[in-house]
């Protein structure tokens, strides 16, 4: 579980939801925000519950290396579509924030989970 938990940390959703975005404004596609969103609630949703036998250290150390994951790929391959794109502010702290849902709805599903867990383990049942 920790290893499904551990590659599915590694990719890099900050990023895939800003390349998915502006490669579709660049190219003057329909942006669909259904299907990235739903990807990033389903994907965190996962994460989160595969989460709950890591250590809250593993577990913020883990998002600390997507989040720079994200941002070094975003430098090598996102275009803004232009220059005003990310105003106010930069790219990378765009990334930043955008990451911080992410790591709260994998938080929160994380302690949800944990506890439903101990409550059931710890049920005497007859």
């Amino acid at each position: 579980m920790k290893i499904l938990w551990f590659c599915m940390m590694l990719i890099p959703g900050p990023f895939l939801f800003h390349f998915y975005e502006t490669t579709m404004r660049n190219h003057g596609a329909d942006i669909s925000y259904s299907f990235i969103n739903g990807f990033h609630v389903i994907w965190s949703i996962l994460a989160g519950v595969l989460s709950i036998r890591a250590s809250l250290r593993v577990f913020f150390l883990m998002h600390s290396f997507m989040i720079v994951g994200s941002i070094i790929l975003a430098q090598l391959f996102i275009i803004p579509p232009n220059d005003s794109w990310f105003n106010p502010f930069t790219m990378n702290v765009v990334i930043l924030l955008s990451a911080l849902p992410i790591l709260f709805g994998q938080l929160v599903t994380r302690l949800i989970t944990q506890s439903l867990y101990r409550f059931i383990k710890n049920k005497n049942l007859p």
